[in-house]
């Protein structure tokens, strides 16, 4: 249900967190430590509305979090745990707006359910050891009124994860009391074959029905080169195995190569999707620099990524006809709430190996956008 492939990101010098990116996972178990904390709602003043849209670089929401909470016993808790807090004192407060943004959302709308659940006591119930990339909570809730499956009346435990880097929710699971962390968030396995659906939507940005890529991305909004990038790298290069492994095939094609021959990924993309009039040069992006002489790009480093909340619903495989069908189903949530859509996917391999996007079906939409965040 859950992947972040927060190290393979780091591997694959995903540039900048406008658009690229993937899903991470659970580090090493970690100990729990039993330290229930009880929110009762807090009297704080409304989040209000803020203007992302129109800042070139917005402000981080969690900051704003932090500043109406300032007054609160939560401000003296590690942001982490701080934030946490926050969550249940807005579930506490039905606080679906507040709610919906801290999960990554851009359409609080699909959270108006939660108005119609009394949640009666809110707590986090253990407290794990943060790692490098989450702080992990199990959380407890008793609920007197609701109509709601994803959360029933009674008594229910869950698994709350907060990515340090962005500060926001990134991951929200059903659990038993007595369910070790080290059992959620985990990487789930997936084939080689439902990642690269994945890939292909997410970093092309086409998530709708089409058997005809190139008209479909034409219509699609603009495609950041590092989003493609991370398409040719981990589907033609997924074997690569480090950072260095990166020069190491570079070293291969050319010794005098310090960056990706524009050809090898044009035709690497034509091959996989049929996609033949994307434009490298054109579709220009602070993350790499162009070299016109050489016809190379070379990314910039030390940049992070990102992610969408997807998971895989089912893999057929037809002997006769080689042919998969792949089902995802993708969130309006970085908390894996809400299904934004679900999408049918019908592709094949070649006789290297490549895997070839044959076409995309469109067979569930809610109308919500789909998620997105930064690690």
């Amino acid at each position: 249900m859950k992947k972040i492939f927060a190290l393979l990101i780091t591997i694959l010098f995903i540039a900048s967190c406008a658009k690229s990116g993937d899903v991470a996972t659970l580090d090493e178990p970690t100990e729990a430590k039993t330290t229930i904390t009880t929110v009762a709602a807090t009297e704080t003043s409304t989040i209000p509305t803020t203007t992302e849209a129109q800042d070139e670089y917005p402000e981080p929401f969690h900051n704003i979090l932090v500043d109406r909470y300032r007054n609160t016993d939560f401000f003296n808790e590690r942001l982490e745990k701080m934030l946490a807090l926050i969550f249940l004192d807005c579930l506490m407060k039905n606080d679906y707006d507040t709610i919906s943004k801290m999960m990554n959302s851009n359409s609080p709308e699909a959270y108006k359910f939660i108005n119609d659940i009394k949640f009666d006591k809110c707590e986090i119930f253990e407290e794990y050891d943060k790692t490098n990339y989450y702080g992990i909570f199990k959380l407890k809730f008793n609920i007197s009124k609701s109509n709601n499956k994803l959360f029933p009346k009674g008594e229910t435990y869950w698994f709350l994860q907060i990515g340090v880097a962005s500060s926001m929710i990134t991951g929200l699971e059903r659990c038993e009391k007595n369910s070790k962390a080290d059992a959620s968030f985990k990487e789930k396995e997936i084939s080689d074959e439902s990642y690269f659906c994945y890939l292909f939507s997410y970093c092309f940005d086409i998530y709708e029905t089409s058997n005809d890529f190139n008209k479909t991305m034409v219509k699609s909004k603009y495609i950041p080169y590092h989003g493609i990038k991370k398409f040719y790298e981990t589907t033609a290069f997924k074997d690569m195995g480090s950072y260095g492994g990166f020069y190491d095939y570079l070293d291969k094609l050319d010794k005098n190569e310090i960056g990706y021959p524009v050809k090898h990924l044009c035709d690497y993309i034509k091959k996989t999707t049929g996609i033949t009039e994307f434009d490298f040069i054109e579709h220009d992006d602070w993350c790499y620099e162009y070299d016109p002489v050489k016809k190379t790009l070379t990314p910039e480093q030390g940049h992070g990524g990102g992610w969408s909340p997807y998971t895989v619903l089912s893999e057929k495989y037809d002997n006769n006809t080689g042919i998969y069908t792949t089902i995802i189903d993708y969130y309006s949530d970085t908390a894996y709430l809400v299904v934004a859509k679900t999408i049918k996917y019908t592709h094949k391999k070649d006789a290297d190996g490549t895997n070839i996007m044959i076409s995309t079906e469109v067979t569930y939409d809610s109308g919500y956008e789909i998620a997105y965040d930064c690690i």
